[in-house]
């Protein structure tokens, strides 16, 4: 069995006043829809809009908060999510 190395995953850069962003991203489909002939499986991906407080960042991924703390206690986050960098199609900060 090999031993394989696992690479370390970036530290994530933290925002201690963070900012509100609308992140459109492509995420997986998948389907409930039963037994489908395979040559009329079409796959389209979903393009999910997410709002929140940017909280975190590293090179690989985004995490927007939903809920965080008051502003002087920035370090309290609740309801985040974890965006992919290479499936957002399109990024912008709210006012």
């Amino acid at each position: 069995m090999s031993k394989k190395k696992e690479k370390p995953t970036p530290k994530l850069k933290t925002f201690s006043k963070p900012e509100m962003w609308r992140i459109e991203w492509e995420d997986h489909a998948s389907s409930n829809s039963g037994w489908v002939p395979i040559d009329e499986i079409q796959p389209i991906p979903i393009v999910v809009v997410s709002a929140g407080f940017k909280v975190a960042e590293n090179e690989t991924r985004i995490v927007l908060a939903t809920n965080v703390g008051q502003l002087n206690t920035p370090h309290n986050a609740a309801d985040f999510t974890s965006i992919i960098k290479s499936c957002i199609v399109n990024q912008r900060k709210l006012k």
